[in-house]
């Protein structure tokens, strides 16, 4: 892909990127093959001191990220992407 595009890749994104797609050999051969991390598609919110060669993904759906008035909202988007909208609703759900 490197000499395709000419720049240097920095991070990998496991194919299908399930639990069951990746394990420590996988992400011992990324680190030395100097990538800087890895992405999965186990959904969630990457926090402070995750493994960086197993970083969660946020999914944002068509509908996702809507505000009051049912169109998009960078705020909500924002708030979404950083777990802060996660975050509301789980305590929201605990009440």
């Amino acid at each position: 892909i490197e000499g395709m595009i000419g720049k240097r890749v920095d991070f990998f994104a496991y194919p299908n990127g399930e639990p069951g797609d990746f394990n420590l050999e996988i992400t011992e051969r990324l680190k030395q093959a100097s990538y800087r991390a890895a992405l999965t598609a186990v959904q969630g919110t990457v926090t402070s001191g995750d493994d960086l060669f197993c970083l969660k993904r946020k999914g944002i759906e068509t509908d996702s990220s809507a505000g009051l008035s049912g169109r998009f909202s960078k705020a909500v988007f924002e708030s979404e992407l950083c777990g802060l909208y996660d975050m509301i609703f789980m305590r929201a759900k605990r009440l």
